[in-house]
């Protein structure tokens, strides 16, 4: 059964109290493959080439502890072992000169023209060859470098006109992270696995392209529990889910209730519907609103792990220097998202409101959900099936008032006060009058 984070129904007064325990600031990382970026787009080449290790230094005087890097941003993709072990260990000893930590680490498999039409999902096993191969080459190098995670982007895994069977395509694709993770594990490795979804670009449609899909791919490619404990999903809020109009904070709600989100949550800014911005967070049409409930979510669960910035400056800023401010603006950003929902918890009208929201307990429910989260051994094994659970539902039809009084004794109104004053310490207004306007919809029961 899921590892549920949220305590249960049973515990509704004390979970809400739990929640306004204090924000801890999150530590934050930051891909590096951000600060090489080129700024090129469709209509126009590079508008800079900025320096991978000023990049760094950076990096670490803006207050970013931790990075996250692509092979390619390091390595000629036919580098041999000893120019590969020898770059590796310098950069191993920048970072540790500058306090940064090694985060993640993650293989190019969308660049070199081999993987033109695909990698580990390619239709041509010559190709699927030649991606487990690079895939492992970087998970040596990932060992090296003792980074938390390693993660797998599919950026050529999928297609534009259909030339092959999705399911086929997806259990290539599956087959091939398998094998690559056995590798890492048989060579002893400790870090864990992620794999980022993606629902389009740089192809026009990918393979795994939710969050929830890439956890059913899990759920099924990696059967033994010690294995599947290793593998979680790596979310780009809101960017990914953002970019196909769905709310970026389901997705995330259900990983962390799962206990499915990796080492990292990528962060960055995103309008709804557009092509994969990589803004930074706040930046042009971003929804606030997403934004705090992003960090919420993750308040709630209890998540302390990394942060990770996955975005750029835009294509305008040319100048290296100019980095400096963009990661200190993004982390500024982040640290009043959290100064925010801080206020939001310490809120007294949003404590009444959240009280009317989830109401009171019920304890015949309760009962019955205890038996639905009792995990059962091997079914085929039973006979007739006895567990209790036709007596439970019998007890919750016991004293049921009806529909209609249920109904009335509901107080849905407070719902979208809520969000009015969730609105309000957004925009920071905290005064008395807000909260009185929205105090007007709390009934006293």
């Amino acid at each position: 059964m899921p590892k549920a984070v949220i305590l249960n129904e049973a515990l509704a007064v004390q979970r809400l109290e739990l929640e306004r325990q204090p924000v801890v600031p999150l530590n934050v990382s930051y891909g590096l493959w951000g600060a090489v970026n080129g700024g090129g787009d469709p209509f126009g080449g590079a508008t800079r080439k900025w320096n991978l290790y000023r990049g760094l230094e950076l990096c670490a005087k803006a207050g970013v502890k931790g990075i996250s890097t692509h092979d390619g941003d390091l390595l000629d993709d036919d580098a041999k072992p000893p120019t590969r072990r020898r770059v590796i260990a310098g950069y191993k000893r920048r970072l540790a000169n500058l306090g940064l930590k090694a985060v993640c680490y993650t293989t190019n498999l969308f660049s070199n023209k081999v993987f033109l039409a695909g990698a580990f999902s390619s239709t041509d096993p010559r190709v699927r060859r030649a991606a487990v191969l690079k895939c492992c080459r970087a998970m040596d190098e990932a060992a090296m470098l003792e980074v938390e995670n390693f993660i797998f982007w599919g950026g050529r895994e999928g297609t534009e006109v259909g030339e092959q069977d999705s399911g086929e395509a997806v259990r290539h694709y599956m087959e091939c992270i398998r094998l690559c993770v056995l590798y890492a594990v048989e060579q002893g490795y400790a870090y864990n696995f992620t794999i980022e979804p993606k629902a389009y670009e740089p192809r026009f449609d990918l393979y795994l392209g939710t969050g929830a899909s890439a956890l059913l791919a899990i759920l099924h490619y990696f059967p033994e529990p010690e294995l599947r404990a290793r593998i979680g999903v790596n979310l780009e809020v809101p960017q990914h889910l953002a970019m196909i109009t769905l709310c970026p904070w389901l997705d995330l709600g259900q990983m962390l209730d799962m206990d499915k989100l990796g080492a990292v949550l990528h962060l960055g800014g995103q309008p709804a519907g557009r092509m994969d911005a990589d803004f930074g967070m706040g930046v042009g049409r971003t929804n606030y609103f997403d934004d705090f409930q992003t960090r919420k979510h993750l308040h709630t669960h209890r998540w302390q792990r990394w942060a990770e910035l996955d975005c750029r400056p835009l294509r305008t800023t040319t100048r290296q220097e100019s980095l400096l401010a963009f990661l200190q603006q993004n982390i500024r950003y982040l640290r009043t998202m959290e100064g925010k929902l801080q206020v939001y918890l310490d809120d007294p009208t949003v404590l009444q409101l959240e009280r009317q929201i989830f109401g009171r307990v019920q304890p015949v429910l309760e009962e019955a959900m205890e038996l639905a989260r009792k995990e059962l051994p091997p079914i085929k094994e039973f006979g007739l099936r006895n567990w209790g659970v036709a007596n439970a539902i019998k007890k919750l039809g016991q004293g049921f008032k009806g529909f209609a009084d249920t109904a009335a004794e509901l107080n849905t109104d407070v719902i979208e006060q809520l969000n009015y004053r969730t609105c309000m310490i957004l925009l920071g207004d905290e005064s008395e009058k807000a909260r009185k306007t929205v105090a007007r919809f709390l009934k006293t029961r």
